[in-house]
C-alpha cells in the first residue's frame, strides 16, 4: 500500500518536440534535462521549442491508452509527500545526506534571490570543493552574494547512472522523484510520469512541462504534426 493521496495532473494528450527518443537528449544545447531520463512533454510546444533551442524539430502528439492520463502534480506536493519520496530514495540508494555549500545572490534583472548549490561530499569523489563555491561567490559579491554551509540531500552515483548525467543538488529531489513515480506510482496507481506546473515565462526559461517515463511510453500512441506556422505562446 502507498500512503497518502497523490495529487494528479490529468491531460487527455501531450506534445513532444524532438526525435521522440529519450536517448537523444542533449543533442541541442544542454545535456542536462530537467525531466530526467524519460520523454520530455508539454502542452506548450512552441514555448519549449524556443526555450530549448529545438529549431525545426518535429512536434508529436501523444495520446494515452485511455481517455486521459495521470501525471504526478509536483507543484502540489506537500511536506509529507516529499518525506515519503526522500525516505524511499535513500533506502534504494538514490539520495544521500551530504555537505553542501549554497551561494545565493540578488538577480540583477528582477531582484529575485537566486541560489547555486555545490556538493562538497559527493560519494564518487567528483564533487566540488569549497574553493569552487568561493569562486562563484566572488562573481556575485556586488549582488549581496552570500555563502551558507548546510547538510542536505544529494544524488548518489546510482541516481546519476539511471538519470544519465551528474545530477546537481538542486535537482536531486526531482530526479529521485521521477524514479519514484516510475517504480512505485506507475505500477500501483497508474501514474504515467510527473508534471511541473511552472509559470509560462519564456524570457526566464520557464514553462509548464512533464516527463513521460520509459515504462509507460510504449503504451502511448504518437502522431507527427503538420509543420505549420504556429502562433507565438502568450507570455
Amino acid at each position: 500500500m502507498i500512503p497518502l493521496h497523490w495529487p494528479a495532473f490529468v491531460p487527455k494528450s501531450v506534445l513532444h518536440v524532438g526525435r521522440l527518443d529519450p536517448g537523444a537528449k542533449g543533442a541541442t544545447h544542454n545535456t542536462m534535462s530537467l525531466e530526467g531520463n524519460g520523454l520530455s512533454v508539454s502542452e506548450v510546444p512552441d514555448a519549449w521549442r524556443e526555450i530549448a533551442r529545438l529549431g525545426d524539430a518535429p512536434t508529436w502528439l501523444l495520446r494515452p491508452p485511455g481517455s486521459a492520463a495521470q501525471f504526478l502534480a509536483v507543484n502540489a506536493l506537500e511536506a509529507a509527500h516529499r518525506d515519503v519520496v526522500t525516505s524511499w530514495a535513500e533506502l534504494r540508494g538514490y539520495l544521500c545526506d551530504s555537505r553542501l555549500a549554497a551561494v545565493s545572490w540578488n538577480d540583477a534583472d528582477d531582484g529575485a534571490r537566486r541560489e547555486m548549490t555545490f556538493d562538497l561530499g559527493a560519494e564518487d569523489g567528483l564533487g566540488h570543493s569549497i574553493q569552487d563555491a568561493e569562486a562563484e561567490l566572488e562573481e556575485v559579491l556586488d549582488q549581496d552574494g552570500r555563502i551558507e554551509l548546510r547538510q542536505g540531500c544529494a544524488a548518489t552515483a546510482l541516481l546519476n547512472q539511471r538519470i544519465g548525467y551528474k545530477v546537481p543538488p538542486a535537482l536531486a529531489f526531482d530526479m529521485a522523484l521521477t524514479t519514484f513515480v516510475e517504480d512505485l506510482l506507475f505500477p500501483e496507481l497508474g501514474f504515467q510520469g510527473a508534471w511541473w506546473l511552472d509559470a509560462l515565462d519564456i524570457p526566464k526559461l520557464s514553462a509548464p512541462r512533464g516527463v513521460l517515463h520509459l515504462s509507460a511510453l510504449p503504451f502511448w500512441s504518437r502522431e507527427k504534426q503538420e509543420e505549420i506556422k504556429r502562433p507565438r505562446p502568450r507570455r
